[in-house]
């Protein structure tokens, strides 16, 4: 973008006014009055029908001596006489001389009323612009520089990077989708085995005391019997000695193949803790105790009723389950 040139300008107030390309400095010029001179005596018109006069090169009006006696005369072309030199002219910086309307078409940049020229006593900037800078500027007049520096870095567009806040969310929510599938197994399982085996210190107890009892059944060991069930079991049972207990657990073992015990649920009401089970094996024998020829599949579930007992939990009690 083309800028204006450094020159003298009118500043609008009269004077001229040293632009240095930039900004006004504190160079001023006022004109000298004209001098008053003698009116140039002007040529007469040659006669119709004679030749016009050769024309003669314009003379600077430094090179005429306005003090002569007699008419001008034509001379030959001189050379441009340098302006005369002033106080003003001598102290103004050695810079290019102001351009020509015929140079470049710049517009003089001007100053409104009311603002402060350079150098003026300090106070509040006239129209909202500080001292020494033109009206308008950056780009308030012909011939402007462009805006640049921090002017373009507050006007500049910004590219949005809303992309990578989707970025991050997507592997968040990948890490959460992979976590997921790894604990979710984990913790199906912590719930199985809590529901099976008891999430309690007494409840784990009870199932210990229904898988002792399971195991003196498999095994014929009156002790295990004793210490897995309550007195008050054993009578309902009919099985108060252990000799009519190894006879009864040693028929069991016996009959039955295969047998698997698996805990299904575990509840706690006050002192009570109920144990579900779920019993599978075969049998040489069907539901009336009579003898097959191949072996039959049972599935049995029951509820055992698991009450403290000489400092630990024994079967007091089962019924059949749902």
């Amino acid at each position: 973008m083309a800028t204006t040139p450094p020159g003298w300008y009118d500043d609008g107030r009269g004077a001229l006014r040293w632009w240095d390309g930039a900004q006004w400095t504190e160079h001023v010029q006022t004109p000298d009055p004209e001098p008053e001179v003698d009116q140039p005596v002007i040529a007469e018109e040659p006669a119709a029908g004679e030749p016009a006069a050769a024309e003669t090169a314009p003379v600077a009006p430094a090179a005429v001596d306005l003090t002569a006696e007699g008419p001008a005369t034509a001379a030959e072309p001189a050379e441009p006489a340098e302006p005369a030199e002033t106080m003003d002219t001598l102290l103004a910086p050695a810079v290019d001389p102001a351009p020509t309307a015929e140079a470049a078409p710049y517009a003089a940049p001007t100053l409104d009323a009311g603002t402060p020229y350079p150098g003026a006593a300090p106070g509040a900037p006239a129209d909202g612009y500080a001292p020494s800078v033109p009206p308008g500027y950056p780009g308030g007049f012909p011939g402007g520089s462009a805006p640049s520096g921090a002017f373009i870095s507050a006007t500049e567009p910004k590219k949005s990077k809303l992309w990578i806040l989707w970025v991050v969310l997507g592997v968040v929510m990948l890490g959460l989708v992979i976590l997921a599938a790894v604990l979710i197994p984990v913790f199906i399982g912590m719930f199985s085995t809590g529901a099976s085996s008891g999430s309690t210190g007494d409840e784990q107890a009870a199932v210990a005391a229904v898988e002792l009892y399971d195991d003196a059944w498999g095994t014929a060991d009156c002790d295990k019997f004793q210490q897995s069930t309550t007195e008050a079991f054993r009578e309902v049972l009919q099985l108060t000695d252990c000799a009519s207990f190894t006879a009864a657990s040693q028929g069991f073992i016996d009959s039955v193949e295969g047998y698997e015990l698996t805990v299904t649920s575990v509840t706690t009401d006050d002192d009570v803790i109920t144990v579900v089970t779920s019993e599978t094996y075969t049998s040489m024998f069907d539901e009336d105790g009579n003898p097959t020829e191949e072996p039959v599949p049972y599935d049995d579930h029951y509820a055992y009723v698991v009450v403290p007992s000489d400092g630990g939990w024994a079967i007091d009690g089962a019924d059949n389950a749902p």
